[in-house]
């Protein structure tokens, strides 16, 4: 809890409108309330999206840009709980369970992305969000009032998050395949910000299709988890 108390502390000095834990008149952030940790942080203005239009793509990339700047001097550099090391040993503990089509993709999808970042290992890093998917955000109107939800967030690869982003905001929700105006006005917008060098252009078509399996990844998990306890079937039911 304390790492990400203090992410989001970062960005709020950096100016963006995230919940940072207030600081109460005994100088605490982080209380204990009923036996469980408890933080208390500012209500912002605003809902949750239906859905991402061409505006909120923009919006969104400007802001992802300056995000991942902001982070580049947030001096905590933590490891995702489900990064590399929590993908390879749930792909192959969970490898059984899926057909072997399934199961072939997903380990294939691994070692491609292994063998790649072997000869890139000094792509750009930072601490990013690693979750941002639209119902992580609040709008008002087509204002972008907040970003929330930062129980994901590390230090990783730039355009891991980036692809994150892409993946859930660029995507059409019918097909499942990029929409391609929303797509460029996200990335175009992001760009506009925050340059990206030629190696992370290379590493992009991989990190679109390693941002993918992460999540998927994650969901059959939690499927197949379920699948062997009775008590987390009757709650997924």
């Amino acid at each position: 809890m304390p790492y990400f108390l203090d992410v989001v502390a970062h960005l709020k000095h950096k100016g963006f409108n995230v919940p940072a834990a207030l600081i109460d008149i005994h100088g605490e952030r982080l209380r204990e309330v009923n036996g469980r940790p408890t933080i208390i942080v500012d209500c912002f203005p605003g809902g949750e999206l239906k859905g991402t239009d061409e505006v909120s793509c923009r919006l969104m990339g400007e802001a992802l840009a300056k995000l991942h700047i902001a982070g580049e001097d947030f001096p905590e550099h933590r490891d995702s709980h489900r990064g590399v090391a929590w993908w390879h040993k749930t792909s192959q503990a969970i490898a059984g369970e899926l057909e072997p089509e399934q199961a072939q993709l997903l380990l294939s999808q691994i070692a491609e992305f292994d063998d790649f970042i072997a000869q890139h290992p000094d792509l750009p890093k930072t601490t990013i969000h690693g979750d941002l998917f639209y119902n992580n955000t609040l709008f008002e109107g087509n204002k972008l009032s907040a970003i929330i939800d930062f129980y994901n967030a590390c230090h990783s690869w730039v355009m891991y998050d980036l692809a994150i982003v892409v993946n859930d905001w660029c995507s059409d929700m019918t097909t499942g395949e990029l929409d391609n105006t929303k797509y460029k006005a996200l990335v175009k917008a992001y760009l506009h910000e925050r340059e990206a060098t030629s190696e992370e252009m290379l590493a992009w078509p991989h990190m679109l299709k390693i941002a993918a399996l992460r999540f998927w990844l994650s969901r059959l998990e939690a499927w197949h988890g379920a699948k062997h306890d009775p008590e987390r079937l009757c709650a997924a039911a």
